[in-house]
Order: structure tokens, then C-alpha cells, then sequence
């Protein structure tokens, strides 16, 4: 008999067979790791997502009124600088026009001012003028520097407003973003705090909703039969992981004394 035989084959060793789903139900088993995926979905989060949009509207205000008023800033230390000097007189304040009526400078007044220009003729000039020291009384005078090719533009300072005075309104919102993003980081640690730790927990899903605040996501509401807890909660999702029905089941991971913190499992597993 030949030894080399094709029929005469050593015994092959064993493949491990790996389970699709082990992997997935390892991730039932608390302490969860936090992937990539997880770490973004938490922004995204219903209960974080209000607070970072609050602090990006407030930012957006605060980049909106700082930069007019760095505009109107730069705009005034040029007529300061290469407008032409007048004397103007008051001849009206605050709608009222009545000779030698006075107030005080420490608020802004609106005003009618009648100057002779240049040229010898009279112009009259409406506008604010700014609080300031002293008193101002209808009948005194003035002098401000304008502008020869547009009157309307005037002043009566003699120094530009410092940049902490022209930019304290959007400083001053400054904390309230960096607290409103505070709360964000903190409603997020909460949700991967849920995810890492929470229960596994079937919940039934109750209708289905557009959402202002998230147009590619849908807002989910649902309840959770196995606890005793029988409110609605609602959670977002996005689109494009798919969308379940009304009454289909969806898989959360809850913390059972505190059910309205729970997430979406599938979210945040992947």
C-alpha cells in the first residue's frame, strides 16, 4: 500500500466558532464601555441638547451685539478724530421743547439740536446723546463733532467709550453661556452614566412626533410595563437608524429608580 495514499488525512484541528451575538450581549452586562458612537449620541441626548442650543443662541446673540457695538465703536473714534467741530444748541428733549427745561446727563436723552455749519447755514440734528457728566437744559449749547458729508452722524464726546464700557452688555452674557455649557457636560455625564450602568429594560413605544429642536431626529414617547412607573417618557432619535413603530418594542437601559433618565440601547451600543 502506498504511504502516500490521498485518502489517509490527519485529523484537522478545531475552528472556534464565534457567536454573532456574543458581542452584543456583552454589552448588556454593566460596566459598559463608552464608545466613540455613545460619546456623540450623549450630546444629542433630549435632555442635553436644550441646554448646549440655549448657550449656542446666547453665543450667536452675544457675537451679534458685540460685534455693532465694536462697529459703532470704531465708527465714533473716526468722527472724533476727523469730524468737524460746531457749536450746536438744544432745542428740543425728550419730545418736549420748552426753554430752559433740565435734566440730568446720567440717562441718554433723545434730542434736537439746531448748529451752524461751515458754511454758514443752519442744520438740524436729531440723534441720542449718550449719559454723561452734568446737566442738560434746553436753550444751552453744545459742542459735538459730526460728520460734514452725513449730519445725521454726531457726538458730543471728546474721548471714544473704553472697550470693557462699549462690550459690558455682551460680557456680561458671557457666564450665563459658560454656565448653560456647564449643565450641558453635566446632563451628558449623566446619560453615559445611565448607559454604563443602567438595567436592560424592554420598553413599548407609545407614538411618534417631529421634534423643533432636532429636525433629523423624531421625538419617541413610550412607557415602560415593567416598572411600576406608568408615565411617558420621550427620547430622540435619529432618522437615519431607523424609526419604530407605535407599540413595537424599543430596548433602553434605565435606572429603575429614575426611569425618565434612561437612553436608547442600539444608540448607543454600536
Amino acid at each position: 500500500m502506498d504511504i502516500r495514499d490521498s485518502s489517509f488525512e490527519p485529523n484537522p484541528e478545531p475552528v472556534a466558532v464565534t457567536d454573532p451575538n456574543q458581542e452584543s450581549q456583552e454589552t448588556l452586562h454593566p460596566p459598559r464601555p463608552v464608545t466613540s458612537t455613545g460619546s456623540r449620541r450623549a450630546w444629542g441626548d433630549l435632555r442635553v441638547r436644550f441646554w448646549w442650543l440655549c448657550a449656542l443662541a446666547l453665543t450667536v446673540a452675544m457675537l451679534l451685539i458685540g460685534s455693532s457695538r465694536v462697529t459703532a465703536n470704531f465708527r465714533e473714534r473716526d468722527l472724533i478724530q476727523t469730524g468737524i467741530k460746531v457749536t450746536a444748541t438744544v432745542v428740543g428733549m425728550d419730545g418736549s421743547t420748552r426753554v430752559g427745561w433740565t435734566q440730568p446727563r446720567s440717562d441718554s436723552h433723545e434730542v434736537r439740536l439746531r448748529a451752524r455749519m461751515p458754511d454758514g447755514q443752519t442744520a438740524t440734528l436729531t440723534g441720542t446723546l449718550a449719559p454723561g457728566p452734568g446737566v442738560l437744559k434746553i436753550g444751552s449749547e453744545l459742542e459735538i463733532k459730526l460728520d460734514p458729508n452725513q449730519p445725521s452722524r454726531w457726538t458730543d464726546r471728546t474721548e471714544p467709550l473704553s472697550w470693557p464700557a462699549e462690550l459690558v452688555i455682551p460680557l456680561s452674557l458671557l457666564p450665563i453661556v459658560i454656565l448653560l455649557l456647564a449643565i450641558a457636560m453635566f446632563r451628558r455625564s449623566q446619560v453615559l452614566h445611565v448607559w454604563r450602568h443602567g438595567q436592560p429594560i424592554q420598553a413599548i413605544v407609545h407614538d411618534i412626533r417631529h421634534s423643533a429642536m432636532a429636525p433629523r431626529s423624531r421625538l419617541v414617547r413610550y412607557t415602560i410595563p415593567e416598572l411600576a412607573d406608568h408615565r411617558i417618557f420621550s427620547t430622540l432619535i435619529p432618522t437615519n437608524t431607523g424609526i419604530p413603530h407605535e407599540g413595537e418594542t424599543l430596548d433602553i437601559i434605565a435606572i429603575p429608580n429614575a426611569p425618565q433618565r434612561s437612553v436608547v440601547a442600539n444608540l448607543y451600543a454600536q
